[in-house]
């Protein structure tokens, strides 16, 4: 996870984001969600990926989705492998 942090730290202009991996798929979602954001995003994390010498993912970055304040607040999850 913490390579994944400095890679969304780069992306300049995030007020929140939360990563999911789906497999080969993440999915990304921003606040604010803005065009130029949403590139960034996507380079930043395949640009990591490629430096150390992964597979790039499938990024799909979307709207931020509130969710409620009952549990722990976790920015990067992994759903399915």
């Amino acid at each position: 996870p913490d390579v994944v942090r400095r890679a969304m730290a780069l992306v300049g202009g995030l007020r929140d984001y939360r990563l999911e991996q789906h497999g080969g798929e993440w999915r990304v979602r921003v606040q604010p969600l803005e065009a130029d954001l949403a590139v960034s995003a996507r380079r930043e994390l395949t640009a990591m990926t490629a430096r150390l010498g992964a597979v790039p993912p499938l990024v799909q970055v979307g709207a931020w989705e509130d969710t409620p304040l009952t549990g722990k607040r976790r920015r990067i999850r992994c759903l399915a492998r």
